[in-house]
């Protein structure tokens, strides 16, 4: 009798079940997100992944709900189906560049799709601001660890510990070249992947941990060095100053002034640490703030993409004449895009950049239904994604890609629980009954 009694009934271990599964599927994204690569091509996000999708496929079956995420998951089935047209019906004449890997690019494509399935399915919408917050603070400190690295290897070389996980072969690769200019991302084969994702990571832990502003201050500084040393313009001009914003703006009254007094004296003991007194790449950042008499604003902070002969523009110009419907498929060329809109239009065609844009766009929708700080947490997170786009993809490249879905699809969670709580909320209140007047009349 007492065990009966003591026991958890049917309805709260169905609960307690899935919250734990919950848990251990976003927890394992997060730490899968900074893997290394595993056999031949496979990082260890893309096996963690499609392997807990494919595990959890009677779940989603079963308990996919997409409420309040079919402007994301509805143009990205599209996205998805332009992308495979041109792998199932290639466009008929030659391609001005080779085609690049097939493998690769349904990667990009159905990894979004596949990390909407699944935490739409798995996560419970009461659970689902906790496990945002488990979620964020597990990318800043691992990002905060990165930032470390970046450090260290301006004076050590740790590309032999970092090969794992640039790329799983011994060829020349994005980041040996990089390195060679003193532009160091830690475990990031790119730059502009690792400043995209510093940007991500200091919103990420200002929002989870907006009660301990010294914690923050340490992440945000190890996120600063680090996006500072991979000399990357998403993060410089994308990334930190709304980092800088958010921070002041979580900050209630005296506390404002004692995180400016912070930030001076973070900005003199970086200085005079010596962090940058040897780093080879301080030149290359300088020329970022110096510009000379025959280059514009947009030359020097686009990298002059939108000149005339840029890579990006030829790229553009190729694939609107070769098919600008449709694209050439998921696979798309093997050259660099310089950009999400060459990769939109490569990949899908203009039917693809529309797709894409409307993604994109419904990210500033984020903030509807969460609390002040989550709306500029999301707010912020669909600005720094735009800057991003300026220079790859976001929503596609290698890790980057699965922390800005994991978040888009968490926050949608929890702006539905709030709306499904202030209904309740209201419900309850409608079917109080007011009790009548007994007093005694006179």
């Amino acid at each position: 009798m007492a065990s009966a009694l003591l026991s958890p009934s049917p309805s709260e271990t169905d609960v307690r079940r899935p919250s734990r599964t919950a848990g251990f599927v976003v927890t394992t994204l997060a730490l899968a997100t900074f893997g290394p690569y595993l056999l031949q091509s496979i990082r260890t996000e893309q096996a963690a992944v499609y392997g807990l999708t494919l595990l959890m496929l009677p779940v989603i079956f079963s308990r996919f709900r997409p409420q309040g995420g079919l402007r994301f998951f509805l143009p990205w089935i599209g996205y998805v189906v332009v992308a495979t047209l041109g792998v199932i019906a290639p466009s008929a004449g030659e391609m001005p560049y080779p085609p690049g890997s097939l493998l690769g690019g349904l990667d990009n494509v159905l990894a979004p799709l596949a990390l909407m399935l699944l935490i739409w399915s798995v996560v419970p919408e009461q659970d689902s601001e906790r496990l945002l917050k488990r979620f964020c603070k597990i990318v800043a400190v691992a990002m905060a660890i990165n930032g470390a690295i970046a450090i260290l290897s301006t004076r050590v070389d740790v590309a032999a510990f970092m090969r794992p996980f640039w790329a799983n072969e011994d060829s020349t690769t994005t980041a040996d070249l990089a390195a060679q200019m003193g532009r160091y991302s830690g475990i990031f084969n790119l730059p502009s992947e690792a400043g995209a994702l510093y940007g991500v990571a200091g919103l990420a832990a200002i929002y989870a941990w907006n009660n301990r502003p010294v914690l923050v201050a340490v992440l945000v500084t190890l996120m600063t060095l680090g996006g500072l040393i991979s000399v990357s313009k998403v993060f410089i001009f994308g990334g930190l100053p709304f980092i800088v914003l958010y921070w002041f703006w979580s900050q209630r009254g005296g506390r404002k002034v004692a995180a400016l007094f912070g930030l001076v004296l973070i900005l003199a003991g970086v200085v005079q640490s010596g962090v940058f007194s040897e780093w080879t790449g301080a030149n290359y950042l300088g020329r970022l703030f110096v510009k000379s008499s025959d280059q514009g604003f947009l030359e020097l902070y686009s990298a002059g993409r939108f000149d005339t002969d840029s890579t990006f523009t030829t790229v553009v110009d190729q694939a609107l004449t070769y098919n600008p419907l449709t694209g050439v498929g998921a696979a798309g060329w093997k050259m660099p895009y310089d950009g999400a809109v060459a990769e939109s239009l490569i990949v899908g065609g203009v039917i693809g950049l529309i797709l894409m844009g409307i993604v994109t766009l419904s990210m500033f929708t984020l903030p509807r239904g969460l609390d002040k700080s989550g709306q500029w947490f999301a707010f912020l997170l669909a600005v720094v994604t735009v800057a991003g786009s300026l220079g790859f993809s976001p929503l596609t490249a290698n890790r980057i890609s699965t922390v800005t879905w994991v978040l888009i699809t968490l926050l949608v969670l929890v702006a539905r629980n709030r709306r499904h709580e202030a209904a309740r909320a209201a419900e309850r209140a409608d079917t109080t009954i007011t009790p009548p007047d007994l007093r005694v009349r006179s």
